[in-house]
């Protein structure tokens, strides 16, 4: 009876060891799934930041390409213009060569008349830089004009305020 009692007692105490270790375990389990939600939600925090920059990327990406597109219809437009250029140039270059044939004999008659405008461009310049003379001068005898003006005014301002001093001391005595 003592043996089944130590082992009945044995088997108590490994029975309440057993619990102890099973709410251990269940609390060990509970942090695990605190820390798995935890995880969880933070990879999905992740997740939804990493479409958020998906889609941020892929918005770069479709203007960079349409602006690749733009840029290539733009080379061709640019290509084309320096063809009509080129072409333009030619034609251009032809019509100079016979305008210079043309020119060369207008050059003749040109020089002619030149030397004539010459002389009156010397005369002219010699004209402008008389007037040009006058003018500042003109321009000196106004300044001096005005501040003749604007000295006057305020020795005329300095009278006026006299008078109106003596005006009202007379009016003062009248009354």
């Amino acid at each position: 009876l003592k043996e089944s009692n130590a082992r009945e007692q044995s088997l108590q105490n490994e029975v309440a060891c057993k619990e102890q270790e099973v709410l251990q375990v269940r609390s060990d389990l509970e942090g695990e799934k605190l820390i798995r939600i935890a995880a969880e939600n933070q990879i999905k925090e992740e997740m939804k930041q990493m479409e958020a920059d998906l889609k941020e990327s892929n918005a770069r990406e479709q203007s960079l390409q349409n602006e690749v597109a733009c840029k290539e219809q733009e080379v061709l437009q640019v290509r084309s213009d320096l063809e009509g250029e080129k072409l333009i140039r030619i034609a251009v270059k032809n019509h100079m060569k016979e305008e210079m044939k043309q020119m060369e004999a207008d050059l003749k008659e040109s020089n002619a008349r030149e030397q004539s405008l010459q002389n009156e461009v010397a005369s002219k310049e010699q004209e402008v830089l008389q007037v040009r003379s006058d003018l500042e001068e003109e321009r000196l005898e106004r300044i001096a004009v005005e501040k003749h003006m604007k000295k006057a005014m305020k020795q005329m301002e300095a009278v006026l305020k006299e008078s109106n001093a003596r005006e009202q001391s007379l009016q003062n005595e009248v009354a």
